[in-house]
């Protein structure tokens, strides 16, 4: 029988998805766009985006929304975020 300790160390590696999408998306939009948004400010609910951000930066973030789902998709994998709200 393994013990505990070697049964627990496989789950160190995991990393929680939300939270790595939510950097995903803030990496895809500061690479697009030349923004920072902060990841408290991007919620991720089943495949779609959230954010949480002034407007105008919310209008500016749609407008070019194809290429930052583009450049999210590179990161994570095509279908994990699909769209932006």
């Amino acid at each position: 029988m393994n013990p505990i300790k070697d049964l627990l160390s496989l789950y160190k590696r995991l990393t929680p998805p939300n939270g790595a999408l939510r950097g995903a998306v803030a990496s895809g939009i500061e690479s697009v766009l030349n923004v920072k948004v902060p990841q408290s400010a991007i919620t991720i609910t089943r495949d779609a985006a959230y954010l949480s951000v002034d407007a105008s930066l919310k209008a500016a973030i749609f407008m070019k929304r194809d290429a930052v789902l583009t450049d999210i998709a590179a990161r994570v994998g095509e279908g994990r975020v699909r769209t932006i709200h």
